[in-house]
């Protein structure tokens, strides 16, 4: 099967969709299918040049985010002929911005079908547009991109429960996100592990409780260090580590220093991908109070990791987090330190529930959701031969 995949953010950014879609790609070659990807291009990067990646200069947008994300300036021409040359079959879009809108332009003047994969529910980030009413504008932007789509994946029953009240009409099918796992599981690099204990002043000693993630405020950080902080001043020995960028390091960091708190708390910034495994590797327990989640791709990894996870309760970490067996969801963000508390003295419960992490992230492998994609692709392309 020849697909092509739409994104509007690319390596070395580093974030859920570029992880899922990157990894996707490379599952389904792996399955002797032919994948192309049209994206943006942030330059410095393996796949400049390549044959299979069509990559569009682009505007800054950051956001605040620190990491190239951009308006993609595609050229619909060039969009058509780069699918025709690889004889594509089917579209899948992975944005709802500038790429994607050129992903449902170049599908219908192909005559080939597109499916969409809705990564982000943008209400929850209308903090960064003020001014807008952002519900009623969210919900026409959107309605407008799935234009001409076949169908609509939605990563998890929580988000397809949204964009079916969005787009009644338009059939949403779950299709969970897969990692890599062995990635997690093999193969860490002790040289990784030494510079980033080094750097950050980490000894074995310390108990490193994780959060992996784009520190902005839909991912709730500010309460999260606010929940932590009683269980962080009592334990010495306990270190969070923040690993992320965006909007929010800065004003998290200025609160921990003006707080006196440097030593028991540590914002990374902005980690290239291949070290991401080794932070998990040096971890006992994965933490976080977003609500505003998906289906978490850092979830997964952590439990990959074989970490014991600890987050809020929401309908997005169905599955992932099984309550009592691979970890704990709260109700208050109070409690999320009293659970990490429970699983830094308890070691038999700690490795109980790191091994129950491993046998959960199996059923989230990046072949699996490659396996689930084709079938998709292979229904949609039936339907569409059909007429």
């Amino acid at each position: 099967m020849n697909i092509a995949f739409f994104m509007d953010c690319f390596p070395p950014m580093k974030n859920g969709v570029v992880t899922v879609v990157l990894q996707a790609r490379d599952a389904l070659v792996r399955r002797g299918h032919h994948v192309v990807i049209v994206s943006v291009d942030t330059s410095h990067h393996p796949y400049t040049g390549h044959e299979d990646f069509l990559l569009f200069p682009q505007i800054s947008l950051d956001f605040g985010s620190k990491q190239g994300y951009g308006y993609a300036l595609t050229r619909k021409k060039r969009v058509i002929e780069f699918l025709k040359s690889h004889r594509i079959e089917i579209v899948h879009s992975h944005t709802e911005f500038a790429t994607g809108f050129a992903a449902g332009k170049a599908a219908r003047a192909l005559g080939i079908p597109r499916v969409c994969t809705a990564h982000t529910m943008w209400e929850d980030y209308a903090h960064y547009f003020p001014l807008l009413k952002m519900k009623p504008v969210v919900r026409t932007y959107f309605r407008r991109y799935l234009k001409g789509a076949s169908l609509l994946i939605a990563p998890s029953p929580k988000s397809a429960l949204y964009f079916r009240e969005i787009t009644p009409w338009m059939e949403t099918v779950v299709v969970p996100n897969g990692i890599d796992i062995q990635r997690f599981k093999d193969n860490i690099r002790e040289e990784v592990v030494r510079e980033i204990r080094e750097r950050y002043r980490l000894s074995p000693g310390h108990r490193v409780v994780l959060f992996v993630g784009r520190m902005g405020p839909e991912k709730r950080i500010e309460e999260l260090y606010e929940a932590m902080k009683p269980l962080l001043r009592r334990r010495e020995e306990v270190r969070l580590v923040y690993v992320g960028d965006g909007p929010g390091f800065d004003p998290l960091a200025q609160r921990v220093k003006a707080e006196g708190m440097e030593d028991r708390v540590i914002l990374t910034g902005f980690v290239d991908w291949e070290k991401i495994a080794a932070f998990y590797s040096i971890a006992e327990v994965f933490v976080s109070a977003s609500l505003s989640e998906v289906h978490p791709i850092t979830t997964l990894e952590a439990a990959a990791a074989g970490l014991p996870l600890v987050c809020r309760r929401d309908v997005s970490y169905e599955g992932v987090v099984r309550e009592g067996e691979n970890g704990f969801q709260v109700d208050e963000d109070a409690d999320l330190a009293e659970k990490v508390a429970l699983l830094l003295e308890d070691t038999a419960l700690r490795d109980r529930m790191a091994a129950a992490s491993r046998s959960v992230a199996d059923e989230y492998s990046i072949d699996r959701h490659a396996e689930r994609l084709l079938e998709v692709y292979t229904r949609v392309l039936t339907d569409h031969r059909k007429g």
